[in-house]
């Protein structure tokens, strides 16, 4: 008998099948959950408030069941007040991400009203840019592309999409983009311009295809551009200075053609590029420079310490007016052509 009543009361307690089942299901799935990894994605700004003329800092991070994350890409959208596009960038976590991406923007090159490259543009001038995107993937897809341009002090001034539609399984689209206005106070310098490509806005939960490509650019004053072709009744005068780019010492040649009325004319000449200080021909006015000259200084020729390479202003004596002209120029250095 009280066997028999211990084994009901043993039934008793049993829970049913389909609950014991319910059971480790959830034992099973908190065990996982609890061992899978975790990705956070953390962005804040230095202070709440920044007042006109500071500069914002944002500070962001992500991590990987705590550990930091270095070859993910991100995509960041900023907008204005006004809920304007304001900054929009896609960009690694550290690393150079390998392979190929499914879509990517291949070139962004700042050009002219018929998509020619043009790299220097006036205040209150307009530009353009051609850009150049491909589709790696075996099905079509939506992209979205965009570009912001920052001045050469690094601030923002332009955002907006520049491309918007579905491009087909291993295309290659390339567009032109025109006109867009450089504001008449904008800072003069290098600026720079970057392309994203998006399914949709970070904004809508869109995510970057590919890492941003980067275009630069200049902008003058109106004032900054010199003319360095006069033409008058037929004649025509070139200049340009030998100051602004990098100068490489040497022969230069000039090649001329034109054709008018059926009838091809050319013609060609050369010049010659020398650092006028640099006695000792190392492409750099230093002190070398002028201790030669100080050595000569006061001898003509026929002098035991004359040397004509010292005499730069070829007056045939080698006097204060010749250290004046090596010491203006010190530190000028340029290339000397091999």
């Amino acid at each position: 008998m009280s066997i028999s009543t211990g084994g009901e009361n043993l039934k008793k307690n049993i829970l049913p099948l389909p609950l014991i089942i319910l059971l480790l299901l959830l034992i099973c799935t908190q065990t996982f959950m609890s061992k899978a990894s975790s990705l956070t994605l953390n962005l804040s700004p230095s202070k709440q408030k920044y007042n006109v003329g500071e500069q914002v800092n944002l500070i962001g991070n992500l991590t990987q069941d705590g550990k930091l994350v270095s070859d993910a890409l991100i995509s960041l959208e900023i907008r204005n007040p006004k809920n304007e596009l304001f900054i929009i960038r896609a960009f690694t976590t550290g690393q150079t991400l390998q392979g190929q991406f499914p879509v990517e923007i291949t070139s962004i090159i700042p050009c002219d009203s018929g998509g020619n490259p043009k790299y220097t543009f006036v205040r209150g001038d307009t530009m353009g840019f051609k850009v150049t995107f491909k589709n790696n993937m075996a099905s079509p897809c939506q992209a979205l592309i965009t570009i912001n341009m920052f001045y050469c002090n690094g601030v923002p001034f332009k955002a907006f999409i520049a491309y918007e539609g579905s491009i087909d399984a291993g295309k290659t689209i390339t567009f032109t983009i025109w006109p867009i206005l450089i504001p008449s106070n904008a800072p003069t310098g290098t600026a720079a311009a970057y392309a994203c490509i998006f399914n949709k806005l970070p904004t809508d939960g869109g995510l970057a295809y590919s890492p941003e490509k980067n275009a630069t650019f200049n902008i003058l004053s109106a004032s900054a551009i010199k003319q360095t072709v006069k033409v008058n009744n037929g004649k025509f005068n070139i200049t340009f200075p030998l100051t602004t780019i990098p100068i490489i010492l040497g022969n230069y040649t000039t090649y001329a053609v034109t054709f008018y009325n059926y009838r091809l004319a050319s013609t060609t000449c050369a010049f010659n590029v020398m650092l006028i200080g640099d006695i000792n021909s190392d492409g750099v006015i230093d002190g070398k420079d002028i201790s030669i000259v100080c050595r000569a200084f006061g001898a003509t020729p026929g002098d035991l310490r004359w040397n004509p390479k010292a005499d730069l202003n070829s007056d045939e004596i080698i006097d204060g007016k010749d250290i004046t002209m090596v010491c203006r120029a010190f530190g000028t250095e340029v290339i000397i052509d091999p």
